[in-house]
């Protein structure tokens, strides 16, 4: 009899996490039996087409309140970490026994015999504290800010792991020189892009723009990460160099109301439109039209920074060409033969590739030409999900 496994959210659906939306659908097209809970509802409604899953508790305190409940809790959380890696992690785990024994109660009642948690958080530690109470195996996919500023003791999450999945080669590094005894069950493998959905546009996106007036694209949470304070003023260098750029955003997050006050001060309100959450089709319909897309992630000082951003393959993919700095992995991505890479990220350097790319439009089809072949060669998420597959227990 096969394995039936269990593939574990912290919180689920989450708006910006469609590559584990993505991985669990593939996954359930390979044919292996996985079924989907989370610990707590997500920040939209459940969409047609994404996968079905059970949430544990009704409580919404896992980061996807906003306000002053949001507030609160990144400032527990920072008190949290200025505490021993594995007092934080007792402290977890008896914090939320009420929630782990949810999860215990539904792994036993459907008898689950794999559990797989994304993110090494709190699923990851409340699924692995319960596959070993059951002698049941479990696994880990890591990706950026989980394994670079890690919450919990990395033990109580990757010791006895059946495997722990990658997504990008930063985290992979840095997991390995924590854990070097995880060699040979870590492995490197991407999310992609499902190549069906992001079809290569053979007419160059922005080719009839006026290079003195490129439209430019953002898509992510508006989180300090992503670094929209340096592309604002970066717009400004421009206007100020006698360009006239316009920008559409597409996300929301904390951030919001700051960056829209720094617009009103650097006077670029008129310039700027804020779409909000938008779904894969209606962003897809929205590169036709763009110059390019910028990705100026940052490290944040608690560590926090990007792995692969989706919406860069996405773009790579659909033939958008990319400017984006190289903190996290965006490097394995982003080359100069792919897009506009920045090694030094300022608002002058940003400013400068926006207004080099906008100037040749001859570089933007030969970049975006093979970063499609970079994506297809590397990036198949259908390809990357029968990898994905051998992984998981027979």
């Amino acid at each position: 009899m096969a394995t039936q496994c269990l593939f574990l959210f912290t919180a689920y659906p989450r708006w910006s996490e469609t590559f584990l939306r993505q991985d669990l659908s593939f996954l359930q097209r390979t044919g292996l039996d996985v079924k989907a809970a989370a610990l707590y509802p997500g920040d939209c409604d459940l969409q047609p087409g994404w996968p079905q899953a059970t949430i544990l508790s009704p409580d919404t305190a896992s980061g996807a309140a906003t306000g002053s409940h949001a507030r609160r809790g990144r400032l527990a959380d920072a008190l949290k970490r200025l505490l021993p890696a594995t007092l934080r992690t007792a402290l977890s785990l008896h914090t939320h026994r009420s929630l782990l024994q949810a999860l215990e109660q539904h792994v036993l009642a459907h008898g689950f015999g794999h559990l797989h948690a994304e993110f090494a958080d709190l699923a990851a530690l409340l699924a692995a504290h319960v596959a070993r109470r059951h002698g049941l195996s479990f696994s880990v996919g890591i990706h950026a800010f989980d394994v670079h500023a890690a919450k919990y003791d990395p033990r109580a999450i990757f010791a006895g792991a059946r495997f722990v999945t990658a997504c990008n080669q930063a985290a992979f590094d840095a997991c390995l020189a924590r854990m070097p005894e995880l060699q040979g069950r870590l492995h490197l493998l991407y999310h992609g892009v499902n190549l069906d959905h992001w079809r290569y546009a053979e007419t160059l996106p922005g080719a009839d723009d006026d290079p003195t007036a490129p439209n430019l694209l953002f898509v992510g949470r508006l989180v300090p990460k992503k670094g929209l304070d340096i592309l604002l003023r970066a717009l400004d260098l421009l206007v100020r160099r006698g360009l006239s750029p316009r920008l559409t955003l597409v996300g929301d997050g904390p951030l919001e109301a700051p960056l829209k006050r720094l617009a009103d001060e650097l006077g670029l309100s008129d310039r700027l439109s804020w779409r909000g959450v938008l779904d894969a089709a209606a962003i897809r319909a929205l590169m036709p039209d763009m110059t390019c897309l910028c990705a100026p992630s940052v490290v944040t000082p608690d560590g926090d920074r990007d792995g692969i951003p989706n919406v860069i393959l996405e773009a790579m993919a659909a033939g958008l060409p990319v400017i984006a700095s190289q903190v996290g992995s965006i490097a394995e991505a982003v080359t100069p033969t792919t897009g506009w890479p920045l090694h030094t990220l300022t608002p002058e350097t940003l400013a400068d590739a926006i207004a080099d790319a906008a100037a040749h439009p001859e570089q933007r089809q030969q970049r975006r030409q093979q970063a499609r072949q970079l994506v297809e060669a590397r990036f198949d998420a259908a390809a990357l999900a029968l990898v994905r597959r051998q992984l998981f227990p027979a």
